[in-house]
């Protein structure tokens, strides 16, 4: 769950009352149960400096390991260019192959726990931008006058802003486009075979060894058709990726290192099936078998170091830029390439080694200015476009009042509550039972709360399997199998919800002295000119959400990410999720945080290991981190924030020192003694801090609270570091803040308490122990016939 539950809160819209259900056939667990996701970095730098070294191999070989256009540039054949290192450009094709191990990996590593349509705008937004700057650019050098190279055609460049080029036979506008139809085709297989029905260990094996296994079937059949879908020449290095991250996962796991041996052993083969060729002074090229398998192997070798953590070591800031720059740079570098080799070196006479290096740092420099000035404006728009379902305006406007209809959860109570009493082999008597023994316990509730009539059932129980534990058909006894269910929770809701009219009717644990500090730090960014965007990780019902937002300056995005009433990704975090969030939906947010404001923040539904994927890096100006209390995903959720966050900016991190929340407690002082972070302030509940100087902020923060009489202030030191201590006074009052849009409705009259009968009959004087047992014990039907029959005697 993306929302932190703490034992200590219940629902604060109702009453709980819980009871155990006996198991059904679909809440037992599979017999291979689900590994634990393995504690990483949320981004791993490494893997951005080899896509760096990928796509400087690839352009060595378009600038002086090939024949071909680049001629044209340098004059003569690249052979007499660099007559001793030609041959060793020409191995620099095989970054393409290096490139597709990263890309099963990343979209593994991304598409995991993520929904099918976040993932279809994570690849669009990332892929389009670049490219179709990089075709314009492209076709705009061409078209000029002094560059000897054609332009394309207009109905040509057409086609060619949909990537369906090659399928469609049409000249392609930039040379290396064809391995982004190869990717294409696999973001294709992926997100049907797996982000479709959802990620897990079996599906990614299943889907790896089936692919393996189409592909041979593949190239044997010669078939036109299968061989597009399948992509049996470039499977197997997406597949060997995918088996990569699955040893991130888990690096003890022998089914991803067979998937990771055999990716390697036919990715070779094809390898040098293609590129090898018998030596021939008139070819270009004489690539050994033994060159082309070491540039291979290199390839999965550098991918499993990172994926085995063995290159943590390299965690420079700088290598998420060169990362971010590998993209629009392989779009650009072949074709403008070749122009900047020709003014370098024909028409300034640059020799050829320093030609290719001013190439390479131009081609590198207009990366750069694609990722600026392209990337980072429109890659978030089209995300946030493609993310967010279009909602009708009326749809927004929160229900209130008697005609308030229930939220998703309620919707599916009968559908969720009927899959406990399908017929199954388990126990009809266990079944009978169970439903008999609640109809006193519902006509109590529907006679007591006659306006609680909304009930939400999530069920988790253990126990045994009663066919499994008990006799068989055939006589023979089995050994007991635990199974494992959701425990029962019936979360009573209210039938009239009023909106809230002020943000203490907002339900949320956000204390008034974290208001303060929320709003001076917000208050104090925005006084000093920083800009950057918001992002809030786990938002319950949108009380702290609503206060960021209202910070969000025109040009800046404010995202939101929590699980909803969405599946998490381990047991124990769907067992966080299930104790404490069973009511909470995506819609409820949503009408809370548009009763303050005109319209909602970016969304994002799931897991919080989609933030670094979603959120640019260096991006942010204040992150606030309120999501699971689980160690792994804190620490991972703190590496989040510290890629998200500009220089400077302010990270707020929960439940730093809860009793009940150990795990966020080891990860957040973890990343202050060992990952950088360093604390601002801490309050009650929260742990304000940053990666830049804390000093001046403190500075100011202390001037600030010695003005004020309603805070305790201390100040401490450990581990080399100032610690400020802040404690709310008795009577604080929150910062001022506006209104909801529902203020200022009239309040709707309370029912008319029924008139008190005309004479009470006199309380009888208290009852003896046996009677007080009796009333206690016996069914209520049994002791109201005993007691009408004492009255009648």
């Amino acid at each position: 769950m993306i929302d932190t539950p703490a034992d200590t809160r219940e629902n604060p819209t109702g009453n709980v009352i819980r009871a155990v259900l006996p198991p059904t056939a679909d809440t037992l667990p599979p017999s291979d149960p689900p590994t634990p996701p393995k504690r990483r970095e949320s981004r791993l730098r490494a893997l951005d400096g080899l896509r760096l070294v990928a796509a400087l191999m690839v352009a060595a070989y378009h600038y002086g390991g090939r024949d071909g256009d680049v001629t044209k540039a340098w004059g003569s054949s690249p052979k007499h260019q660099f007559p001793t290192t030609h041959l060793l450009f020409s191995y620099g094709c095989l970054g393409v192959q290096v490139f597709f191990v990263i890309s099963g990996f990343v979209i593994c590593m991304s598409g995991w726990g993520r929904p099918l349509r976040s993932f279809f705008a994570s690849r669009a937004s990332r892929l389009l931008p670049a490219y179709w700057a990089a075709l314009l650019l492209v076709t705009a050098v061409f078209a000029l006058p002094m560059v000897a190279y054609k332009a394309a055609a207009p109905s040509d460049l057409l086609v060619n802003l949909t990537m369906m080029q090659m399928p469609l036979g049409v000249d392609r506008v930039l040379g290396v486009c064809w391995t982004l139809w190869a990717e294409i085709r696999f973001y294709a297989l992926f997100a049907l075979c797996i982000v479709l029905p959802g990620a897990n260990r079996r599906r990614v094996i299943m889907f790896c060894a089936c692919w393996t296994l189409a592909a041979v079937i593949t190239q044997g059949a010669k078939s036109p058709l299968l061989d597009i879908v399948v992509m049996p020449e470039y499977a197997p290095y997406f597949i060997g990726g995918v088996g990569l991250y699955l040893v991130h996962r888990d690096r003890k796991d022998v089914y991803a290192w067979g998937i990771v041996a055999v990716s390697w052993l036919i990715g070779q083969h094809y390898a040098v099936a293609s590129l090898w060729h018998s030596p021939n002074t008139t070819a270009f090229s004489n690539r050994s078998a033994w060159g082309i398998i070491l540039v291979v192997t290199f390839g999965y070798v550098a991918v499993a170091a990172i994926a085995l953590g063995w290159l943590h070591w390299a965690n420079w800031r700088w290598l998420t830029v060169a990362g971010a720059l590998t993209y629009p740079f392989y779009l650009v570098h072949e074709h403008l390439g070749w122009v900047a080799i020709k003014a370098y070196h024909q028409s300034l006479g640059i020799p050829s080694y320093a030609t290719v290096i001013l190439t390479v740092v131009t081609m590198l420099a207009l990366a750069w200015l694609l990722n600026r000035f392209v990337e980072n404006r429109l890659t978030p728009v089209l995300r946030s476009a493609l993310s967010n379902p279009r909602v009708h305006a009326a749809d927004q406007r929160p229900f209130h009042g008697t005609s308030r209809p229930p939220n998703d959860r309620q919707v599916n109570v009968g559908r969720r509550a009927s899959a406990f009493f399908r017929p199954s082999n388990d126990s009809w008597n266990s079944m009978f039972r169970m439903s008999i023994s609640t109809l006193p316990l519902m006509a109590l509730v529907q006679r007591t709360h006659r306006n609680w009539p909304a009930v939400h059932f999530s069920v988790r129980f253990t126990g045994r399997r009663r066919a499994d534990a008990g006799e068989s058909r055939t006589g023979s006894h089995r050994p007991a199998r635990p199974y494992q269910g959701v425990f029962s929770t019936m979360t009573l809701v209210p039938r009239t919800i009023r909106p809230p009219r002020h943000l203490d009717d907002v339900p949320g644990w956000f204390p008034v002295l974290d208001q303060v500090l929320f709003e001076w730090f917000l208050d104090r960014q925005e006084s000093t000119g920083t800009r950057g965007d918001l992002l809030e990780v786990g938002v319950y019902m949108g009380k702290s959400a609503i206060c960021v937002g209202r910070h969000s300056q025109d040009g800046e995005q404010f995202t939101v990410c929590d699980l909803f009433e969405g599946d998490a990704l381990d047991e124990a975090n769907q067992a966080e999720s299930t104790k404490s969030y069973a009511s909470l939906t995506q819609r409820t947010f949503e009408e809370n945080y548009l009763a303050f404001h005109e319209k909602l923040p970016r969304v994002l539904k799931g897991p919080s290991s989609i933030v670094p994927a979603e959120v640019a890096p260096a991006s942010c100006r204040f992150v606030h981190i309120d999501a699971s209390h689980l160690y792994e995903h804190v620490h991972n959720d703190i590496g989040a924030a510290h890629d998200a966050l500009l220089p400077g900016g302010i990270v707020v991190l929960d439940d730093f020192r809860s009793e009940h929340t150990p795990g966020v407690s080891v990860a957040v002082w973890e990343a202050v003694l060992n990952r950088g972070l360093r604390p601002i302030c801490l309050s009650t509940q929260k742990l304000y801090g940053t990666w830049g100087d804390p000093e001046p902020i403190q500075e100011e923060l202390l001037a600030m609270v010695r003005g004020r009489e309603d805070c305790h202030l201390s100040i401490q030191q450990a581990a080399g570091h100032r610690l400020i201590r802040f404690k709310s006074k008795k009577g604080m009052q929150a910062p001022p803040f506006p209104p909801s849009r529902f203020a200022h409705e009239p309040v709707p009259e309370e029912a008319a308490p029924r008139p008190a009968a005309a004479t009470a009959p006199p309380r009888r004087a208290g009852r003896s122990r046996t009677r007080r047992l009796a009333a206690d014990v016996l069914p209520p039907i049994l002791t109201r016939a005993i007691r009408n029959g004492l009255s009648r005697s």
